[in-house]
Parts: structure tokens; C-alpha cells; sequence
């Protein structure tokens, strides 16, 4: 009689357990990570849909190669030439932008390069110059995330030599995610390239300012890339889900509210009400 209840309940736990054990990989710039996004968007997930979100935060790069490698199900990146390389190769099959903000170039007060107000081409060469003066420092995340590389196209339009670059005193790089290398400029008193979400979340606890935020070259578009399940063994209908969810009506207002009443600034904006700026860079 013991036997056989025990073999009922392990049945139903294994049931229990199957229902409830889906999970979703999600490969993730960190930047959604270091905000809270995935905190708050991956609870609601899990209750509505019954998948646990797993995320591993990552630069965009690394976002990449771990779909390549089929490690993930799913990624969240904001680098638009490897996006639309990925998708070349065959690992993805859609791309789906659903949100947007813009990097800045933030610095100290003193601002010793006079870059306050410039458009970002500019400010670029100036921070060079001043650099190779001995005035400033910048730290550059160095990890081929989305940031990295929109700082190596930054420096590229401004017509200098990016491998030069790296090996100047005043260029330091971190190879860390976007908060840790927010925290080493404010400790160096150095310029750096952010998202807005992420300078908006730390903003309080370090001493660095906006001093470029206008210009095209600084717009910032998150999309998810669904990966081709057939070269890749992955959990394609929990990704189809989420993406779904994540321009649900419901998600996308979120984007638009998201931090508003804490920093009285936005954070993202949706792509459901701005679709022409986020595919202002389409593929």
C-alpha cells in the first residue's frame, strides 16, 4: 500500500514538475539587466505563461556567440551590424525592436575637453586631444558589447585610428559590463559612453554628467533575435512566446513608464509608438 502511494506521489510531482519546470535562456545586454527590466518583466512572464526567464547578462558580442553556440533561446541585443550579420549566417531568423534610448557621453563637471553640447563626432576628436594633452581619461568598456562597438564607430567617424587609440595611457578599458565601467569613470573623473537607462539607474551615485545626448549617431535600438531552430536545438516556442509578450500593448506601455516617476526622465521608449525611429537603422 506505501509503495504504491509513493509511486502515485512521485507521478504527481513529476507532473508538477513538468508544468512547471519550462525555462526560457535568454542571452541579454546588460544594460536590461543592470536596469531591473528583466527583474520585473521575467515575474510577470513566469505567471502568465508558466516559463521561468533565466538571463545571462552579456555584452552583445557574447550575446551572439552564445546563440551561435546554441546556449541560449533567445537574445536581446542592441548592436545593429552584428544583428544583422547574425541573421546573414542563418542563426536568426527575425529580428523584433522593441524599445529605444540613446547613448550619452557623460563626464566630470569641469568637463576639461569642452565637449559640453557638441555633436558626438566632434566631442570625440576633442576628448583625443586633450587626451594626448594629459587633461582626460576615457574608459571604454572593451568587450565588444553594443556600447564598445558603437564607441569604436564613434571614433571611426571621427577619423581616427581606434587600434591607436587603445594603446594611449589616457585609454583605459575595463572589459566589464556597463554599471562597473559607469563606477570606474566616476572614480577616474573620465568621459565614458552610456545608455541612458543604465547612467538614469546609477545617476545618484556617481558624480558624472550628461554632456553629449543629441545626434543620430547615438541612437540606441534594443531588439530580440529569434534563432533558427533548425540549426540550432532550442526552446523556439517559449521564444516565440516572449517575443509576443514583449510587444504585447501592455509591455511596450511599460517601456514608456518605466523610471519616469522615479527619475523624471524616460528610460526607453517603446517601438509600438515610435516605430520610424526604431527602424531608423533597420537591416
Amino acid at each position: 500500500m506505501l509503495t504504491i502511494f509513493l509511486k502515485i506521489l512521485l507521478f504527481i510531482l513529476g507532473l508538477s514538475f513538468l508544468a512547471q519546470g519550462e525555462t526560457l535562456k535568454l542571452g541579454s545586454t546588460t544594460s536590461l539587466c543592470d536596469t531591473g527590466v528583466w527583474d520585473y518583466l521575467g515575474e510577470i512572464f513566469e505567471r502568465e505563461h508558466g516559463i521561468k526567464l533565466n538571463v545571462m547578462c552579456v555584452g552583445s558580442g557574447m550575446a551572439f556567440e552564445l546563440a551561435k553556440r546554441g546556449d541560449v533561446d533567445l537574445i536581446a541585443v542592441h548592436e545593429p551590424e552584428g544583428e544583422k550579420s547574425f541573421l546573414k549566417e542563418g542563426h536568426g531568423i527575425q529580428r523584433i525592436p522593441f524599445a529605444f534610448n540613446y547613448f550619452l557621453i557623460v563626464g566630470p563637471r569641469e568637463d576639461p575637453a569642452s565637449i559640453k553640447g557638441l555633436n558626438p563626432i566632434l566631442a570625440m576628436r576633442k576628448i583625443y586631444q586633450k587626451g594626448e594633452e594629459g587633461k582626460c581619461f576615457w574608459i571604454s568598456r572593451g568587450d565588444e558589447s553594443g556600447t564598445h562597438r558603437r564607441e569604436k564607430e564613434l571614433w571611426k567617424k571621427a577619423s581616427l585610428d581606434y587600434p591607436f587609440i587603445t594603446k594611449k595611457p589616457w585609454y583605459i578599458e575595463t572589459g566589464t559590463g556597463m554599471a562597473q565601467t559607469l563606477f570606474m569613470a566616476h572614480q577616474k573623473n573620465a568621459y565614458t559612453l552610456v545608455d541612458r537607462a543604465t547612467f538614469l539607474y546609477f545617476k545618484n551615485k556617481i558624480s558624472l554628467i550628461p554632456l553629449v545626448q543629441e545626434g543620430k549617431e547615438l541612437l540606441n535600438v534594443y531588439s530580440l533575435i529569434l534563432i533558427n531552430p533548425m540549426k540550432h536545438k532550442i526552446n523556439f516556442k517559449a521564444s516565440q512566446k516572449f517575443a509576443e509578450y514583449i510587444i504585447s500593448n501592455s509591455i511596450q506601455k511599460f517601456f514608456d513608464n518605466y523610471g519616469v516617476t522615479e527619475f523624471d526622465d524616460f528610460m526607453f521608449q517603446s517601438c509600438a509608438k515610435n516605430p520610424n525611429i526604431c527602424h531608423a537603422r533597420d537591416l
